[in-house]
């Protein structure tokens, strides 16, 4: 099992990144928001950032799929939707890159069907399914965690891509908007978060 990778990275494109480690180039399936965070670090100062990503290998007769995650919360999630009968690896992928935790869940309380029916795949069939499937498995998740802002999780995800772990990412973004309030700036919020860390 590979349960993760950490590396450099190459290219982050559509819903794939490739990362260089141990003399390969690996070929990872990730979830857009993944993707569009890789690509921020990717044209940020300093580029071919190294990288880490938890990860989940799907062995098939046919092929071998490895699939990136933020984080191991992200990917424990991805598990839980293979779970889901009439679910795959790429259809629960889709559903990660349309819908965040929060919108999952609240999708799921509420019983809101057309969330789930917004994303590429799914059925009404498919969508009562996961509503009753994960009804109760979805308490909370890293995005209740932080504070108001679009750039606010985005540079979350970045630190965590540049291998900061999640709860100390989430800490120095939460003290960083405290004091400075809400924003929609990612890159400075990494690059005041690097700061402090490096300092610290």
């Amino acid at each position: 099992m590979i349960d993760g990778v950490r590396g450099l990275l190459i290219s982050a494109k559509d819903d794939s990144v490739i990362v260089e480690t141990g003399g390969f180039s690996l070929a990872i399936l990730v979830p857009v928001p993944v993707c569009n965070t890789m690509n921020q670090l990717l044209t940020a100062p300093g580029s071919s950032p190294e990288v880490t990503l938890s990860t989940h290998l799907s062995v098939r007769p046919e092929s071998w799929q490895l699939y990136g995650f933020r984080d191991s919360a992200q990917r424990n999630l991805f598990r839980i939707l293979l779970g889901i009968p009439g679910i795959g690896p790429r259809l629960a992928l889709s559903l990660l890159s349309h819908l965040n935790w929060q919108e999952m869940r609240a999708a799921i309380e509420g019983g809101d069907h057309s969330r789930f029916l917004a994303v590429p795949g799914i059925g009404k069939r498919t969508a009562a399914r996961i509503i009753v499937e994960l009804s109760g498995k979805i308490e909370g998740g890293p995005e209740s965690e932080l504070p108001a802002g679009d750039g606010v999780i985005d540079a979350a995800d970045a630190l965590c891509a540049l291998g900061v772990p999640r709860s100390e990412a989430l800490n120095l973004v939460r003290v960083i908007v405290q004091e400075t309030g809400p924003t929609d700036d990612s890159s400075s919020l990494v690059a005041e978060a690097l700061r402090r860390r490096s300092t610290s």
